[in-house]
């Protein structure tokens, strides 16, 4: 009998150890996700903007080709840019950007302003005709990425190195016009794009007007009707990129990609979990980034916790323009856009000062503000319009 509950004893014993071991084991990857998620922040990893001093192929202004060269400013003067503590570890500011099938083009450029501590999101688009006259780069915005890189393939950099320096100095001309670094940058290709909707299933989407145009240089052919209908990632290029039937040319044009953009994040939502290996294959084949994998869960994770009525989407505002020098442009409004980035895209603990803004206005030409949204739209509010 005493070695019958002997042997019943120990059996119990074994089994409660095994069940501890569970629960610690258990108990160690919760805290792990916790740690990770609470305690480790990325702010050390991800701060690492580069110094104009430092960037060794820059010997001076760059100028677009094509545009008036001799009108453009001509002192980089970097002294009156004050200094700004950051908001360390609470708030980010990413560049997102959509490269045309040159690769060097840039048809979308977005800045993502995250504010971890808050749960917040701001999302906004810098028209690509918009004018930059300032002592580092003159020029349309969206060709500042391919200055840098061919200022990079001139100075005997390779076709990798010299697209980073594109990034690179796309950074540069929006910190020195804007006054916001960059921490982080996301650059995909059209053919991503299109792969990504693909690879999400078709996206539903109110298509505001007939769109048609045939430009075989650009390899672009676009004809889409007016209506809600389901768009596969041709088509959703299509869609992204029309833009001569605008009245209000390329802001008409960022409006539909943001209404774009909300249907494809209302899909992504719902998008079935057999389809995220093809997602991640999309992104690993075209997608170019400084974020590592550990930046992009930590990130995500924390995405989750923001609620579509905080997510809003801006529109630097301005109106179509044509320079000195004959080129149809989109002139800025400078006061209104400081103000907006001052108020929802600020990651600094001060106001970010007016000499730290090198945004040019055209002269002498009208300011039609009234027809600018400067207030922003959420995403529910856009989601609800889809």
């Amino acid at each position: 009998m005493d070695k019958i509950s002997a042997k019943k004893t120990a059996g119990l014993t074994a089994a409660k150890i095994v069940f501890l071991v569970f629960l610690s084991l258990l108990f160690l990857l919760f805290l792990g996700i916790w740690v990770f998620l609470n305690v480790y922040n990325p702010s050390s990893e991800l701060l690492d903007f580069p110094d104009l001093d430092e960037w060794d192929f820059l010997a001076g202004a760059f100028i677009e080709h094509g545009m008036e060269g001799e009108n453009r400013a001509e002192n980089l003067d970097l002294s009156d840019m004050v200094n700004i503590d950051r908001k360390q570890g609470d708030s980010f500011i990413f560049l997102i950007v959509g490269r045309d099938e040159s690769g060097f083009l840039t048809d979308v450029i977005m800045l993502l302003h995250f504010n971890v501590k808050d749960s917040k999101i701001a999302l906004l688009s810098i028209p690509r005709d918009s004018w930059i006259n300032n002592g580092l780069y003159t020029g349309r915005i969206n060709a500042a990425l391919s200055s840098g890189f061919n200022a990079a393939r001139r100075a005997g950099k390779d076709r990798d190195e010299s697209f980073l320096d594109g990034i690179t100095f796309l950074r540069h001309v929006i910190r020195f016009t804007f006054g916001l670094p960059t921490d982080g940058y996301i650059s995909m290709d059209l053919a991503g794009f299109r792969a990504l909707v693909d690879a999400v299933g078709k996206v539903e989407v109110d298509v505001p007007q007939d769109m048609f145009c045939s430009d075989p240089l650009q390899n672009l052919h676009i004809n889409l009707k007016k209506g809600l209908q389901e768009l596969d990632g041709r088509q959703a290029e299509q869609l992204v990129r029309f833009r001569s039937g605008y009245v209000d040319a390329d802001i008409g044009r960022i409006r539909t990609q943001q209404r774009f953009l909300a249907a494809l994040a209302r899909k992504m939502i719902r998008f079935d979990t057999r389809q995220m290996r093809n997602i991640s294959d999309v992104l690993a084949t075209h997608v170019t980034t400084n974020l590592t994998a550990g930046h992009i869960v930590w990130f995500a994770a924390k995405v989750t916790e923001v609620g579509l009525e905080n997510i809003i989407m801006h529109t630097l505002p301005g109106e179509a323009a044509v320079t000195s020098g004959g080129a149809s442009v989109l002139s800025l409004y400078a006061p209104e856009s400081i103000n907006i980035i001052n108020e929802h895209y600020n990651p600094f603990l001060e106001e970010i000062p007016e000499n730290n803004f090198k945004i040019y206005e055209i002269p002498n030409h009208r300011r039609y503000i009234q027809y600018a949204n400067l207030d922003g739209i959420t995403m529910d509010s856009f989601m609800g319009t889809q």
